[in-house]
C-alpha cells in the first residue's frame, strides 16, 4: 500500500471520529442543560478538543489528498 494513501485513510478516519465525539458533546450539553437542567462543562470540553482535531485532521487530510493527486 502506498504510504501516502496510508496517511489519506488515516485522517479520513480522524475525521470522522472527532465528528462524531463533537456531536455526541453536543447532544450531552443540549441533554443535561434541557432535561437534568443542569450545566455540566466536560461535553464543552468535549466538544472544544475534538472539533480542534476535526480541523487539524481535515487540514491534513487535504494535503495528503493534493501529495495524492501530484503523483
Amino acid at each position: 500500500m502506498n504510504k501516502n494513501l496510508f496517511y489519506q485513510r488515516f485522517w479520513l478516519l480522524a475525521i470522522w471520529f472527532s465528528a462524531f465525539w463533537v456531536l455526541y458533546g453536543c447532544s450531552s450539553f443540549v441533554a443535561n442543560f434541557l432535561i437534568k437542567n443542569v450545566l455540566n462543562m466536560e461535553p464543552l470540553y468535549l466538544m472544544i478538543s475534538m472539533s480542534l482535531l476535526f480541523f487539524t485532521s481535515r487540514s491534513e487530510y487535504r494535503k495528503a489528498k493534493k501529495e495524492w493527486v501530484k503523483e
